[in-house]
């Protein structure tokens, strides 16, 4: 008697288990037919990113790195001697007050790249502009009090390989290279190249998040009694690049003065 029961636990479990493994089968095919009988939903577009989020600006190459490394440690080294000497015509270099001192510090430098007769006659029309204006050996970095630009301190690549500090001033340019930071930023730093124009003695810059080649003139922001004068310009509207290309021809092939587009150059360099 014993043995029939367990021949029988042993059947009834193989049969369970065929049953059960017919089951998952069949569930499992049921699945696989709804999911294919299932219209698909169509997948939404990526948003597509701003400007900002997905700036068209190129990676500092090694050497402009290792520049801005050795440029750094030379503003550190020339710059307090530059700043004790400012103090006595304070308002000649943007500063409002002499216990300003104790809040003054060096912004972020901004690389000065340049622009001439031969990079404009070798471009192909314009598209080329960027790619064309190449660094000069030298940084600009701003002097700020509370994280307002107040003055400019250069740093130079002299002969020699070594970088000094060679000037401080210009607090007009200061004043107009914060408003163009805040216009044109991006995720890893400035969103523009600030480029020198020797003659006419000049600086401009090239919005790289815009679409469209563009050569803007850097105007100066006006100053009274040690204030800047509202209303600021307005840095988000560039200008295009052949627009001032035809002018910085014509200008070269007249001759002209070297103030001769209405550029002018502050003094106190």
């Amino acid at each position: 008697m014993t043995t029939i029961v367990k021949l029988w636990r042993k059947e009834e479990g193989l049969a369970i288990s065929g049953l059960l493994g017919v089951l998952v089968a069949v569930l499992v095919a049921a699945l696989l037919l709804v999911a294919v009988l299932t219209p698909k939903k169509e997948q939404p577009a990526s948003p597509k990113l701003s400007k900002i989020e997905q700036p068209n600006v190129p990676e500092p190459s090694k050497q402009e790195q290792l520049d801005i490394q050795l440029a750094t440690a030379a503003a550190n080294r020339d710059f307090p001697g530059f700043l004790t000497g400012a103090w006595s015509r304070k308002m000649d270099y943007g500063f409002k007050a002499t216990d300003e001192q104790n809040d003054v510090s060096l912004a972020e430098p901004v690389l000065v790249y340049s622009i001439d007769e031969k990079i404009v006659g070798n471009l192909n029309g314009v598209a080329g502009l960027v790619a064309a204006v190449k660094p000069i050996g030298e940084l600009i970095y701003p002097v700020q009090v509370k994280q307002e630009y107040r003055s400019l301190f250069g740093v130079r690549l002299r002969s020699n390989n070594e970088w000094r500090g060679t000037y401080l001033g210009n607090p007009y340019l200061a004043a107009s290279l914060q408003g163009i930071r805040k216009a044109w930023p991006s995720k890893d730093g400035d969103g523009f190249k600030l480029v020198s124009c020797i003659q006419p003695r000049s600086f401009f810059f090239i919005a790289l998040n815009s679409d469209k080649p563009n050569l803007t003139p850097v105007t100066r922001v006006a100053m009274e009694n040690g204030k800047y004068l509202a209303p600021p310009p307005d840095w988000n509207s560039i200008t295009p690049a052949e627009t001032v290309l035809e002018s910085l021809k014509s200008f070269w092939k007249s001759g002209a003065d070297v103030n001769g587009i209405g550029l002018p150059n502050d003094t106190n360099q």
